[in-house]
C-alpha cells in the first residue's frame, strides 16, 4: 500500500516546485508536525469495534500504545501517534473507522514526517530474557498484531520509508534481531529494507505472511504460527 504522505513527499524526499521565473534552487524543508489531533471520546466504542473486527486488542492500542479516537474533517478516525528521535515531531497517522471514508488513512499535511515511524509495545514488559526479535512491518495495524503476540514492533507507515526513518529504526533495534514481515502485495519493499538493515549490520530475517496479505489480516492463531518459527512465543 502507498500512503498519501508517500505520494506527497516522494520516494526520494519532499517534492518541491518553483514558480515560473524563479531561479532553480533548494527550497527550505517542510516543518515538522507540531501537534496531534484532539481526542473525541464519543468514538471510543466505534474504535473498539473496528479493532475487534480485525482481531486486534483495543486495550493494547489505547492503554499501552496511546492510540485514541478523533474526528478529522468530519470523519471518525483512530489516531496512531508516531515515534521520533525529535520530541518536537508529533507526526501521526489516522485510520478511518466509519467504513465510509474515501481515504482509509489520513496524515498531517504540509509537513515532513522526518524520521517518524510507529512503534508498538506488548502488554507484558520486555526483559533481557526475552529473545524475541523486533518485528518490522509496513502498517500500524500489522505492528499492533505483532505486539499482541508479545513483540516490540516497528511500522514504517508505507513501502518507501525515508532514510531518516530507516536510520532511526536501526538505532531502536540496536543489538536485537529484526524480523521483517512483508506485505504479500509489496515483497520488493521489504527486500530493499532487508538490504538496508544488512548494510547497517542488523541481524535480520524476512518472512512472508502467506496465505494472508499481511500480519493484521491473519487471525491470532495464524499470527502465532507465522512468528513462532523465528523465536517468538506469546
Amino acid at each position: 500500500m502507498t500512503y498519501d504522505h508517500e505520494r506527497a513527499e516522494g520516494v526520494l524526499g519532499p517534492v518541491q516546485t518553483l514558480a515560473f521565473g524563479e531561479r532553480t534552487g533548494v527550497l527550505p524543508p517542510k516543518p515538522l508536525c507540531g501537534a496531534l489531533p484532539p481526542q473525541n471520546a464519543d468514538f471510543r466504542g466505534l474504535a473498539e469495534d473496528y479493532l475487534l473486527s480485525r482481531d486486534l486488542d483495543p486495550e493494547l492500542a489505547f492503554s499501552i500504545n496511546g492510540w485514541y479516537p478523533a474526528e478529522i474533517e468530519g470523519i471518525p478516525r483512530l489516531v496512531i501517534p508516531a515515534t521520533s528521535a525529535n520530541r518536537e515531531n508529533r507526526y501521526w497517522q489516522a485510520r478511518d473507522i466509519s467504513g465510509g471514508a474515501l481515504k482509509r488513512w489520513e496524515s498531517p499535511r504540509g509537513v515532513s514526517r522526518g524520521d517518524a515511524l510507529v512503534m508498538t509495545w506488548p502488554a507484558v514488559s520486555l526483559s533481557g530474557a526475552n529473545k524475541s526479535p523486533v518485528v518490522c512491518v509496513e502498517g500500524p495495524m500489522d505492528a499492533l498484531a505483532a505486539s499482541g503476540e508479545g513483540c516490540l514492533a516497528i511500522a514504517f507507515m508505507g513501502v518507501t520509508p525515508p532514510p531518516e526513518a530507516i536510520s532511526f529504526a536501526v538505532q531502536l533495534i540496536g543489538p536485537s534481531r529484526a524480523l521483517l514481515v512483508m506485505d504479500a502485495d509489496q515483497p520488493k519493499a521489504m527486500v530493499a529494507l532487508l538490504e538496508e538493515f544488512s548494510a547497517a549490520k542488523v541481524r535480520s530475517a524476512l518472512v512472508t505472511p502467506y496465505p494472508f496479505k499481511d500480519l493484521a489480516e491473519a487471525d491470532r492463531r495464524s499470527r502465532r504460527a507465522i512468528l513462532a518459527g523465528y523465536g517468538v512465543s506469546s
